[in-house]
């Protein structure tokens, strides 16, 4: 998503399901991504 002219941003939201595990831990993984970009130059 644009922000303000060259700059963007970006969200990312990520849920694995893992079926072999050990005992005792989650079957499932969350990853949460913030991403900030900016261009440089002119916008053609």
């Amino acid at each position: 998503m644009s922000v303000v002219g060259n700059l963007a941003a970006g969200l990312n939201y990520t849920v694995r399901n893992n079926s072999e595990v050990p005992a005792g831990t989650e079957k499932t993984d969350t990853f949460t991504a913030v991403n900030l970009s900016y261009a440089f130059g002119k916008e053609k």
